[in-house]
């Protein structure tokens, strides 16, 4: 009976140091009408970070907003914006996914949180092997700690060459890229993302996120507009996972199994 007491408050303390020693919190966004896709996503979050808790956030709707709801909450799509690639104006859904990840931005910054990783219900992890996922997981976060990173990408679609990075050896510098699918985001990147008036003048969260780093061509670069000064509490110091360390579950091409809420909603004319 004394060793199961022993062995049982071995066990017990382990955990606990474990729990203490938890480097980053994590939220994934899902909609309340895609229960399956909550399913998939706790099952990939149990499964890639068996011993630590991670937070659902409720996302945003584009079948619950318009115009009406935009103008009452200050959401206005900035003027003459088109998708660089379909030219056309932005999505209801495109809203919606913005103002779900600046949700999470909230309650980063308001909390002040040190590191979250924020995931969509999509995301798949690249294991390589358990052990091997989480052992080059936490390389990469000790490397972009010690380089004092904001933004950290694990899984996103490079548009345009990566930058030069002195003395990396497990990040890149990412340069014009695509995706939210998995990334990693500071209290004081989080305070940047939310320092701007881009809810007055909102574009995609795919097009914002680069701009906020420099590395977006269709926009203006932030050194061009703003003193040293100034740049220091706006421009993102990002970085990404050089080996990609997750993606989407499902692409365009896999037709049946691919529902994207953004494709599907209505496009926005004018707010």
């Amino acid at each position: 009976m004394k060793t199961f007491i022993l062995i049982s408050i071995f066990y017990i303390l382990i955990e606990a140091v474990f729990c203490a020693s938890q480097k980053f919190e994590i939220f994934f966004i899902n909609l309340d009408r895609r229960g399956e896709r909550r399913v998939e996503v706790d099952q990939e979050l149990n499964s890639v970070f068996p011993n630590m808790t991670h937070h659902r956030l409720k996302a945003v709707d584009a079948r619950e907003l318009n115009k009406d709801v935009l103008v009452e909450n200050g959401v206005k799509v900035m003027e003459g914006y088109l998708d660089p690639y379909h030219k056309r104006p932005m999505k209801m859904g495109e809203v919606a996914c913005f103002l779900s990840h600046h949700s999470v931005w909230t309650e980063i910054s308001n909390s002040n949180i040190p590191l979250t990783l924020i995931v969509e219900d999509d995301v798949k992890f690249n294991r390589g092997g358990k052990e091997n996922l989480e052992k080059l997981l936490n390389a990469v976060i000790e490397e972009f700690e010690e380089k004092g990173g904001e933004l950290l990408y694990l899984g996103r679609k490079p548009q345009a060459d990566d930058l030069a990075c002195d003395d990396c050896k497990l990040l890149s510098r990412p340069g014009y890229s695509y995706w939210t699918v998995a990334y990693m985001l500071t209290a004081e990147g989080a305070k940047k993302l939310l320092n701007t008036k881009v809810l007055s003048q909102m574009i995609p969260v795919d097009e914002y996120i680069p701009m906020m780093f420099d590395q977006n061509p269709e926009f203006d670069s932030w050194s061009e507009r703003l003193s040293e000064t100034e740049l220091e509490s706006v421009l993102l110091k990002a970085y990404s996972a050089t080996n990609l360390l997750a993606e989407p579950r499902w692409y365009p091409s896999d037709n049946s199994s691919y529902v994207s809420d953004t494709e599907l909603s209505d496009i926005i004319h004018e707010t």
